[in-house]
């Protein structure tokens, strides 16, 4: 029986949509861009870091403690799309 470390899990578990998405959206591809895939890359870096800083967390420290940091992105998205994009967001959002 093999053990795996949390990371590993973590990339385990996201893989098999990953699979699923490319087959279903097999026809697509052939239009992505070189920019397309740089951003896409980009952004899934940031997401596997923060499940990975997330899950390393959780051996530090309360579950509860890190829900709520988790839950602290519902507040910080609208204000960093107000400073990094300069835009106001709906109002539904706030």
């Amino acid at each position: 029986m093999y053990w795996f470390v949390k990371e590993q899990f973590d990339y385990y578990k996201t893989l098999n949509p990953k699979v699923e998405l490319l087959i279903i959206c097999f026809p697509r591809i052939k239009h992505i861009t070189f920019q397309t895939i740089l951003d896409g890359t980009i952004l899934g870096s940031v997401l596997f870091l923060t499940y990975a800083f997330q899950t390393v967390g959780l051996k530090y420290t309360q579950a509860s403690v890190t829900a709520f940091i988790t839950g602290l992105y519902v507040v910080f998205v609208p204000v960093l799309s107000l400073i990094i994009l300069k835009k106001n967001p709906a109002l539904m959002l706030l």
